[in-house]
């Protein structure tokens, strides 16, 4: 069994049934464990008409094995096995609320680490207005590896269903709990520069067209915060210096770096 540790130990015996009087020495290895796949992430909606959904998602960066295949559950039942990123069902009862997510299978049968987001749709029901975009983000560093997003919300548009920010050199996706307008960052490493884009997303999972930004450098040696989750932002979008190049505020397409980044 993948990843599992074993006790060997050699015993001699005789061809009249005695034993040797000492067993060999004990060795105990462990077998190496099979590598995993990426974890699916940002599942949203691209169409809900009457009795019907197109769900598209994305691959994270936290596996190694290639995917297979992603299993779709919807309403936490197992659906279908898709090989690919986007998937259409056409027989959903319109006026009724439906949550899917995916998990990605490997060769191995390995599957990723983490599901993706649960995604909650109401079928039957006209596309809801993509929601306004954050007006700006700020961040609060809580310990050494780990920073919180404080968003300031638009107004106007659709309703928020919550907040994701697109890490640019990781290309890792980070969400709020819910429509909270905070967001934890963690597993960043002392002394690296982060460069974030904070969108906010709709009911049916759709982001808003524009975005906040937001940058800085994880210090070194930093103390639990006694306030987080709730902590008073220290820090202001761009505060280390990095700017996008203008015009680039329209996030459009499945490649999230729209540009490059340059230092004013």
């Amino acid at each position: 069994t993948p990843g599992t540790t074993y006790r060997f130990y050699i015993v001699s015996e005789g061809l009249d049934g005695q034993f040797g009087l000492n067993a060999s020495n004990e060795i105990t290895p462990t077998t190496a464990a099979l590598a995993r796949p990426p974890s699916p992430v940002n599942l949203r909606t691209t169409v809900v008409a009457a009795g019907s959904v197109t769900l598209q998602w994305d691959t994270g960066a936290d596996g190694t094995q290639p995917v297979s295949y992603f299993s779709v559950y919807q309403n936490g039942a197992f659906l279908a096995n898709i090989t690919g990123y986007t998937l259409t069902l056409n027989t959903l009862t319109p006026g009724l609320l439906y949550d899917f997510f995916i998990v990605s299978v490997a060769a191995n049968g390995q599957t990723g680490a983490t599901s993706s987001n649960t995604l909650e749709v109401i079928i039957g029901t006209a596309p809801a207005l993509p929601p306004a975009a954050p007006l700006s983000a700020s961040y609060q560093f809580v310990n050494a590896t780990t920073a919180q997003l404080n968003i300031n919300p638009g107004s106007g548009g659709g309703l928020v269903n919550g907040f994701a920010a697109l890490e640019l050199n990781s290309q890792r996706w980070f969400f709020s709990p819910g429509a909270n307008p905070l967001i934890r960052v963690d597993n960043l490493t002392s002394g690296q520069s982060y460069y974030f884009l904070v969108f906010a997303v709709g009911r049916d999972g759709q982001r808003s067209a524009g975005y906040a930004q937001v940058s800085f450098t994880q210090p070194q040696g930093i103390i639990s915060s006694p306030d987080y989750p709730y902590p008073e932002p220290c820090g202001t979008p761009w505060s280390e210096g990095y700017h996008p190049q203008p015009n680039s505020q329209q996030y459009g397409g499945e490649s999230p770096i729209q540009y490059s980044w340059y230092q004013r």
